[in-house]
């Protein structure tokens, strides 16, 4: 059973990861809007390492690398805020 504080810091920084992670998605799609294929396809896999590392990496920081079904949660739930937010400035 891992520790409340360190729950809690997980959410929130799974959350904060979600807002982020569809900020740069919606940066990324109004970039390579008109390249080719190999461009895309190869930028997207470098760009999806690059998030997986970061995201690895903090969860190792907080919990030992002790991933739940509630962090996956809160990285769609962050998505989602992001998205509403969005949606009511434009």
């Amino acid at each position: 059973m891992i520790n409340l504080n360190i729950q809690l810091k997980l959410i929130i920084f799974s959350f904060i990861f979600g807002f982020f992670f569809s900020i740069i998605l919606n940066y990324y799609n109004e970039c390579i809007v008109d390249k080719k294929i190999i461009y895309k396809v190869f930028i997207t896999l470098i760009m999806m390492l690059l998030l997986d590392i970061i995201y690895f990496t903090g969860i190792y920081i907080i919990s030992n690398a002790i991933f739940h079904i509630y962090s996956l949660l809160s990285i769609i739930f962050g998505m989602v805020v992001y998205s509403v937010i969005i949606k009511k400035i434009t």
